[in-house]
């Protein structure tokens, strides 16, 4: 699921908010804001797209009603697309506020519903490049590097990840410690365990067998830290064989 998916959820859960919570709370000469109006058409249309592609809309925190319409109406690809055109038309015809937030608001939608638009084309069969996707879905073009680009970093990167093997293995080792902190941590000591001679890890580890009883205890009234577990391990780990 591409991060297109997650974007889109957001938009729907921020444009819905701006346009119910924000209206109900807003004084009533407040509430003829055109732009209320389009975002809650803005949220139908994401939804109705979501009925023809399932993976378009991530989460949806709005009244049920509006999915379960969008569902049942299941509008054809051409009359979203078209019903998109016309919310474009009125959002240019909306001058923006004064206000930052209102004109970030104008944009986002614009650019939500034109990244709405180009998906729906897409699903009509068009077929775009790699660049042309990215800008018309996500408003942005990644750039385009050679090797040089790379080289000094790959060479820092061979400084700062040192050890053998090549340098992709030595970064997923670094990322996966990272991503699993615990699981790396057990892997260094059964690691050094390994190492370790066999003669050395045996006196360390005693059979089974020779353990003490867990009622073999200093009596609480001595003021003892530990149990008297240890001292009986350690006369016994004089008399009996300890484990390979």
């Amino acid at each position: 699921m591409g991060p297109c998916r997650g974007w889109l959820a957001v938009a729907v859960a921020v444009t819905l908010v701006a346009a119910t919570a924000g209206a109900a709370d807003a004084p009533r000469s407040a509430r003829v804001d055109p732009m209320n109006a389009i975002a809650d058409r803005y949220v139908s249309l994401v939804l109705a797209v979501g009925v023809h592609d399932p993976d378009y809309v991530d989460a949806y925190y709005g009244p049920p009603e509006k999915r379960k319409e969008a569902e049942a109406a299941k509008r054809p690809l051409p009359a979203i697309r078209a019903a998109a055109v016309t919310l474009l038309g009125e959002i240019d015809a909306v001058k923006p506020g004064a206000e930052e937030l209102e004109r970030l608001r104008h944009q986002y939608l614009r650019r939500q519903l034109q990244s709405l638009v180009s998906r729906v084309d897409m699903l009509s069969g068009t077929k775009l490049t790699f660049d042309a996707e990215s800008e018309a879905l996500y408003d942005a073009v990644a750039p385009h590097l050679g090797e040089d680009h790379f080289r000094p970093i790959l060479a820092d990167l061979e400084q700062v990840l040192p050890g053998p093997g090549p340098l992709i293995d030595r970064y997923t080792a670094f990322r996966d410690e990272i991503r699993h902190p615990e699981g790396a941590a057990r892997r260094r000591v059964q690691g050094r365990h390994r190492r370790m001679p066999a003669a050395h890890a045996g006196a360390r580890r005693p059979c089974p067998r020779t353990r003490a009883s867990p009622s073999n205890t200093w009596p609480a009234s001595r003021g003892a830290p530990t149990t008297g577990t240890r001292a009986a391990s350690a006369a016994s780990s004089r008399s009996t064989p300890t484990c390979r």
